[in-house]
């Protein structure tokens, strides 16, 4: 056999159609009330955000803010050994122990750092600058010059 057309009788197709039609059309369904609609939520920081940025921000290691954070809440300095169990559930399951969220947490609410965060934008816009304005007024001046 070659290939052979497929033909439907008409009226079944103008059956179906009209039925498509219908499903579709707006008389049928009338509007999507408004609770079918989807708000989008704001994404709430994860574990890994947490721990990776508070540990950024510190200047060490996601490690060492675990050690750290385990001396704070036990009063006693943690061995490596004494961590790998928590280090490597936070890296296989991304959960965090509470005591290394709570120390992450209050370490990026602290008022100073929000001040610390302010001053080094301002330093960094400043170092991006002041070279781009010394090099327009030195274009500037051989232009004129010219």
């Amino acid at each position: 056999m070659g290939k052979q057309d497929v033909h439907f009788p008409r009226r079944s197709g103008t059956i179906i159609a009209g039925v498509l039609g219908a499903i579709n059309s707006d008389r049928l369904w009338g509007e999507v009330p408004k609770v079918f609609v989807m708000k989008r939520r704001k994404k709430s920081p994860t574990d890994p955000d947490i721990i990776g940025f508070a540990a950024k921000r510190m200047n060490i290691g996601e490690f060492e803010l675990f050690i750290r954070a385990y001396e704070e809440w036990y009063g006693e300095r943690p061995t490596e050994a004494m961590m790998e169990p928590f280090f490597g559930t936070y890296l296989k399951r991304s959960t965090a122990p509470f005591w290394a969220r709570h120390f992450a947490r209050r370490f990026l609410s602290a008022p100073e750092l929000h001040e610390e965060i302010a001053k080094e934008k301002r330093v960094s816009s400043a170092v991006y600058f002041i070279p781009l304005i010394l090099e327009y007024l030195l274009i500037m001046y051989y232009l004129v010059r010219v």
